[in-house]
């Protein structure tokens, strides 16, 4: 499909002979550092490699950072870094995936980011579902003839009645 063949393009460009090594210039952070040492590494690429970092799409920031090219070794942390969590993700998640597919007799995806934010929906929804509207009153004076202020939410109505005031909602 599309994926191979924009591979392919990419294995023939770091292979061509007109070139003696290639910029990285994937998103900068740690997945871009990830997916360019693994497109490298799959397109059995040899030539060395230095990095473009940008913290700006600006052109004043573009032009600054390939004046600023870094060596790919300072990034091999950052690298090695994202390997590992891209492996552990693989194995909690292919392992809880099974775990709780089997637990419940049918296919279940389980993951590091997924599971979190589906149990954070889960309860938000049961708290917007478990929601009571409760009265509640606030007192609103009139500061001048233009201007009104408006107290906290008050919960019983004496206190409300209590402060003094020109008009009570």
């Amino acid at each position: 499909g599309g994926t191979t063949k924009e591979f392919g393009i990419l294995q023939r460009r770091m292979d061509r002979p007109d070139g003696d090594s290639i910029v990285n210039s994937c998103e900068s952070g740690r997945e871009g550092e990830l997916i360019y040492r693994l497109v490298y590494q799959q397109a059995g690429c040899k030539k060395p490699f230095v990095r473009l970092w940008l913290s700006s799409m600006e052109e004043n920031a573009i032009r600054e950072g390939f004046a600023n090219l870094k060596p790919s070794t300072e990034y091999d942390a950052l690298y090695n870094a994202a390997l590992c969590r891209e492996r552990a993700d693989w194995m909690v998640g292919i392992n809880a995936s099974r775990l709780f597919s089997c637990l419940y007799n049918q296919p279940l995806a389980v993951g590091r980011v997924m599971t979190p934010v589906l149990a954070m929906t889960v309860l938000r929804e049961a708290a917007i579902a478990a929601f009571v509207p409760e009265k509640f009153y606030t007192v609103d004076p009139e500061l001048t003839s233009c201007c009104t202020a408006s107290s906290r939410r008050l919960p019983e109505k004496p206190l409300a009645t209590n402060l003094p005031a020109t008009r009570r909602k």
